[in-house]
């Protein structure tokens, strides 16, 4: 009877330590909830005359999180921007520029307050005087640090001047920590690019949890790559746009241009504000009941810190794009050596920076007076210098596609799936076709 007992005892303890374990494995395993992202300018609230905001205010609790408040008018969004000039490339750009008020007399400009886009601790800060840069680590699930558990997103907010706060500070205890910062507190002062010598603020979010969640590993987002930022208007809050569509598509086989197939160009619609998602091309031999013509040499190589790599895809997947292309920095020796291998287009290169591939041929080079990114089978240019996301035909895009097998008959169709997406509406498609004798 005693065994008995003792063997009841045992299996009860077994199954309470089973139990236990299962439900730390649930709690590790359940998706982190972070908090939401609001703008970094706060509405632009010190260009706005009806605030009575005085420096080292907080942005007011009813700017934040609200759609009506946004730091609108964006100078340049994520992805590809063409200034067209003689001494710069095209430029993949890995976030927002907001450009601040400008005058003939410098001592006029009109910097604008920073604020934190959400709770959250100093990583860095580094730079010098009107072009420095802060970056904040926000833990997931209310958490005060970054863990394998409570993953960390990254915000970066470069070309700022004043800065308000420390890197660190210390607490009761009396050590020294990374300086706390919450939502809407007033961190810094917008200031000037030294490279591109105009007063903006440049504005990242960086999200590894999206790279390491595709490849089955774990995080605690502490540490991020360029490849790792992400489109902030993904995060951020604004009104989505209703009654058109955000982006007006037009399928052109001309102008030609060396060897591309076709063009999928894009042009922004009033209100749209920069958050396409992907292009994805279809091919026809003959009609759209024809079967699909191959994109020659296309291939997708499994990645150890990428879900893959992908040659001459159908799809521009703009953020997969980035991930996907933007090479891991040498000085990471591990990443960046499996990367070298599996990556076809990084094998026997060593880059000079993040957009040593993503700009490829996009030098002073002009065709036709246009200069392009020249990258996987893609030819891709954009407006130069747009204005700003006000203006009706602001912003446009154009993709070529090259390396389409050749149709057999005369006739040659394409179907274009075009993906824009919200924060709140989710994605949007639109399709579009065209055929050519």
């Amino acid at each position: 009877m005693r065994r008995f007992l003792s063997g009841l005892i045992a299996i009860a303890i077994i199954t309470v330590i089973t139990l236990t374990n299962a439900k730390a494995a649930n709690a590790q395993t359940a998706p982190p909830t972070w908090q939401a992202f609001t703008w970094p300018l706060c509405g632009r609230i010190f260009e706005d005359p009806n605030t009575s905001w005085t420096s080292g205010d907080n942005c007011p609790a009813n700017r934040m999180d609200n759609a009506n408040f946004t730091d609108f008018p964006i100078k340049h969004g994520f992805g590809y921007r063409n200034f067209n000039d003689t001494d710069r490339a095209i430029s993949f750009h890995r976030g927002l520029d907001f450009a601040t008020p400008t005058s003939e007399d410098p001592a006029e400009d009109l910097d604008n307050p920073v604020f934190a886009a959400a709770n959250g601790y100093v990583k860095s800060i580094s730079g010098s005087g009107r072009d420095r840069k802060i970056t904040l680590l926000h833990p997931a699930n209310g958490a005060t640090e970054c863990s394998f558990t409570n993953r960390c997103r990254i915000s970066v907010y470069n070309h700022v001047s004043d800065v308000r706060i420390t890197a660190t500070e210390t607490n009761e205890d009396g050590d020294t920590v990374p300086t706390w910062v919450t939502k809407g507190e007033h961190i810094a002062w917008t200031g000037t690019s030294a490279a591109g010598n105009f007063d903006h603020l440049h504005f990242e979010i960086r999200d590894p949890h999206v790279r390491i969640s595709e490849t089955s590993k774990n995080t605690s987002g502490r540490f991020s790559y360029a490849k790792d930022a992400r489109n902030p208007m993904f995060y951020l809050p604004y009104t989505q746009l209703t009654g058109a569509e955000p982006l007006g598509i037009q399928i052109a086989e001309d102008p030609t241009l060396g060897d591309t197939d076709v063009w999928v160009n894009l042009q922004a619609n009033a209100g749209y504000n920069f958050n396409l998602e992907s292009v994805a091309l279809r091919a026809y031999d003959g009609d759209f009941d024809a079967s699909e013509r191959d994109f020659i040499g296309q291939t997708s190589e499994e990645g150890t810190y990428v879900a893959a790599y992908e040659v001459n895809n159908n799809a521009f997947e703009i953020d997969d794009w980035s991930m996907q292309h933007t090479p891991f920095p040498t000085s990471a020796t591990s990443r960046w050596n499996k990367e070298k291998k599996e990556n076809p287009y990084f094998d026997g290169i060593t880059p000079t920076g993040p957009d040593h591939f993503l700009e490829q041929n996009a030098g002073s080079t002009f065709t036709d007076g246009i200069r392009y990114a020249n990258f996987d089978h893609k030819l891709i240019t954009a407006t130069p210098n747009p204005s700003d996301s006000t203006n009706s035909s602001w912003y446009q895009l154009q993709i070529g596609f090259t390396d389409i097998e050749d149709a057999t008959g005369n006739e040659r169709c394409y179907e274009a799936d075009v993906v824009t997406h919200h924060p709140v509406g989710g994605d949007h498609l639109q399709t579009v076709t065209q055929c050519f004798p």
